[in-house]
C-alpha cells in the first residue's frame, strides 16, 4: 500500500512538474509572439518611412525638373517668337545673320534656328546650311493649314542640318493678310537635357523622363543610359495621370 501511495504522489509531482513546465512553455511561445509582432510592427513603420521619404525626394526631383524644362521650353519659344517676328520684316540676308546672333545667344540649349517659307524649303538658318525641303517634316505641316496661335513640339529627331538630336519648337509665320508663310523654328539640343539628367545622381533603379502628352518620351535617364524616342503611351503611370486618376502633386 505504502508503494502505491507513494507511486501516486511521484505521479502527481509528475503532473505538476509537466503542467508548470507547458505553461512556461506557452508563456514563452507568447512572449515570442509578442516579439515577433511588434518587429514586424516596427519592420513595417520603417517601410512606410522609407516609402515616404522616397515619395517626397521623387516628388522634389519632380518639381525641380518640372522647373528646369519650362524654364527651357521658355527660352527656346522665346526665339521662336522673335523669328518669326524678324522673318517678316527683314529680307533674306538680314534675317540669316539675325538667326546666327539669336542663335549665338541661347547655342547651349539651342541646336538650330531656323526659317521655312511657305513652299517648304529652308531659306535661313543658323548654323549655315544649303536650301532644302522640309515640307515632310511634322514641324512644317503642323501649319500648313490653320494658325492655333500655339507653339507645335515636335518628337525626338534626328536633324538633317545639325545631325544632332533634338526636338523642333516651331510657330507658323503669316503674312500681312493672314495667310500662310512660312514656319519659324528653333530646335532644343537634348544634349542639353542629357548633360542636366546626368548631373543628378540616381539610385541604380531610378529613372527620370520627359513625356510629352503624346506619350513619346523626349528625355529618358537611367543607369541605362540616355535615349529618347520610347512611346510610353501605354505605361500605366502615364495613363493614370492623363485621366486624372492619379493627382500630379505640386
Amino acid at each position: 500500500m505504502d508503494n502505491l501511495h507513494s507511486g501516486n504522489r511521484i505521479i502527481a509531482a509528475s503532473l505538476r512538474l509537466l503542467a508548470s513546465r507547458t505553461a512556461v512553455i506557452a508563456l514563452a511561445l507568447v512572449a515570442i509572439a509578442a516579439v515577433w509582432i511588434a518587429a514586424l510592427q516596427a519592420a513595417q513603420v520603417a517601410r512606410d518611412r522609407e516609402l515616404q521619404a522616397a515619395l517626397r525626394e521623387a516628388e522634389n526631383y519632380a518639381r525641380a525638373f518640372e522647373e528646369h524644362i519650362a524654364r527651357t521650353i521658355e527660352s527656346v519659344d522665346l526665339v521662336v517668337r522673335t523669328v518669326a517676328r524678324e522673318s517678316m520684316r527683314l529680307d533674306v540676308q538680314a534675317l540669316r545673320q539675325e538667326l546666327v546672333r539669336l542663335h549665338g545667344n541661347q547655342a547651349d540649349i539651342v541646336a538650330t534656328v531656323s526659317v521655312i517659307d511657305a513652299r517648304g524649303d529652308l531659306i535661313a538658318n543658323s548654323p549655315p546650311a544649303a536650301v532644302i525641303s522640309l515640307a515632310d517634316r511634322p514641324h512644317f505641316r503642323a501649319h500648313v493649314e490653320s494658325d492655333s496661335g500655339k507653339p507645335f513640339f515636335g518628337n525626338p529627331l534626328l536633324g538633317r542640318v545639325s545631325q544632332k538630336w533634338s526636338m523642333h519648337v516651331s510657330r507658323r509665320v503669316n503674312a500681312a493678310d493672314g495667310s500662310f508663310a512660312g514656319v519659324a523654328v528653333a530646335s532644343l539640343d537634348l544634349d542639353y537635357l542629357k548633360r542636366f539628367y546626368r548631373s543628378v545622381s540616381l539610385d541604380k533603379e531610378g529613372m527620370i523622363q520627359l513625356i510629352g502628352n503624346d506619350g513619346i518620351v523626349r528625355v529618358r535617364s537611367s543607369d541605362e543610359g540616355i535615349t529618347a524616342g520610347q512611346d510610353a503611351s501605354r505605361m500605366q503611370l502615364f495613363r493614370e495621370i492623363r485621366n486624372g486618376s492619379r493627382p500630379v502633386r505640386r
